[in-house]
């Protein structure tokens, strides 16, 4: 998997809504390969408070721990499928 973060801020850097460095705006952008097909997925960053995480309501990326990022996966069934992360 590949990870780009972008700051991409929309909004004056002088809101307060930051989290560690990321504005309102900030993306990410995800790469992987899954069963030899490429996926890609950009995320907006959350409002959420604490580490910088990013969702689209499926998928979510967390950087809690920058060296275990969390990845999930929300199922249609509302159940929670969880993917491995690690710095290469």
């Amino acid at each position: 998997m590949t990870v780009t973060l972008h700051g991409g801020a929309v909004d004056d850097p002088a809101i307060p809504n930051r989290s560690d460095g990321t504005l309102p705006g900030a993306f990410v952008q995800l790469q992987w390969q899954r069963d030899g097909e490429l996926i890609a997925l950009q995320l907006p960053r959350t409002n959420n408070a604490g580490a910088p995480s990013f969702t689209d309501g499926k998928w979510w990326w967390s950087l809690e721990d920058p060296q275990h990022p969390r990845f999930r996966l929300r199922q249609g069934t509302g159940a929670i499928e969880d993917f491995a992360c690690a710095p290469a």
